[in-house]
């Protein structure tokens, strides 16, 4: 994988891209889950008996299993597709590793840690803006913080087209057929937890007032919405001025998105200033 680390914005980009969503595929790759050792299991089963830490993630399926998440293994460009070599983790195993002990990485490699592909699907909205959320202070990761809607994680066997229009239709209220233009625009690795994203950017019709006021299955995940216009000065300040109260996965997808909209002379300057004006 390509890499280039954006330290300044809290995410290490592992391949920049600007292709189609449904381009992007996902591999089943040999499976090479998390590597359990005791203290590991104990982390697990300290979040499997606090079921309202990870809210509605951790809803069993009737069986009393949880929804299979795609475990990134590798990404392979093939012209202008892209595969996601992927095996299978779920939401707890995320909290219990990445989330809770992000520095076993460091410690023991890769295998230590569940690796869930995220999605952050930057939004254009009908007026110019790209959509925001605060999540609520219940979600266990990033509570608080603003992050861009839709995002959240395919759930086995989405494809990356699916899963969007999935976030979309839960946090936005948004219609399959209202979600216009995906695409892809890099995969990117959140620095501190070391997650994986899958930076998306689409637009529809439809302004941030009418889907706020529609019904929306996933409402409860944030706390407020507001749009922010898609302008490369506008974007540049957020990235750097409200950093702190982002979410990394927002931050990198908004950053993917703008080097895709904006080029690249936008995304060197945006990533100097970022350098520059990092808390030292």
């Amino acid at each position: 994988m390509d890499s280039q680390a954006t330290p300044a914005a809290a995410h290490e980009l592992l391949l920049a891209l600007d292709v189609p969503l449904e381009a992007v595929r996902f591999e089943t790759a040999v499976e090479r889950g998390v590597e359990w050792t005791d203290e590991r299991r104990q982390s697990l089963l300290a979040v499997l008996e606090r079921d309202r830490v990870g809210a509605r993630k951790l809803e069993r399926r009737p069986d009393g299993s949880l929804p299979s998440l795609y475990r990134l293994h590798g990404v392979r460009r093939e012209g202008e597709r892209v595969a996601l070599e992927v095996g299978t983790t779920d939401y707890a195993e995320y909290l219990a590793t990445n989330v809770a002990h992000p520095e076993w990485r460091a410690m023991f490699g890769s295998r230590a840690l569940a690796d869930p592909l995220g999605l952050s699907g930057v939004l254009l909205e009908g007026r110019g803006r790209i959509v925001l959320g605060r999540r609520s202070r219940d979600l266990p990761v990033d509570a608080g913080r603003w992050h861009i809607v839709p995002a959240g994680h395919p759930f086995a066997p989405q494809t990356p087209l699916e899963a969007l229009r999935d976030e979309a239709r839960g946090e936005l209220g948004l219609d399959a057929d209202e979600l216009l233009d995906a695409r892809c625009t890099g995969i990117f690795r959140v620095a501190h937890s070391g997650k994986p994203e899958l930076a998306c950017f689409a637009r529809t019709n439809r302004t941030l007032e009418e889907l706020a006021s529609r019904a929306r299955s996933e409402a409860w995940e944030h706390d407020e919405l507001l749009g922010l216009a898609w302008e490369p000065r506008t974007i540049a300040a957020w990235l750097a001025n409200e950093r702190a109260r982002t979410a990394p996965a927002g931050h990198g997808a908004v950053l993917c998105a703008g080097r895709a909209s904006f080029g690249d002379a936008w995304w060197s300057e945006t990533l100097a200033r970022l350098a520059l004006d990092a808390p030292r």
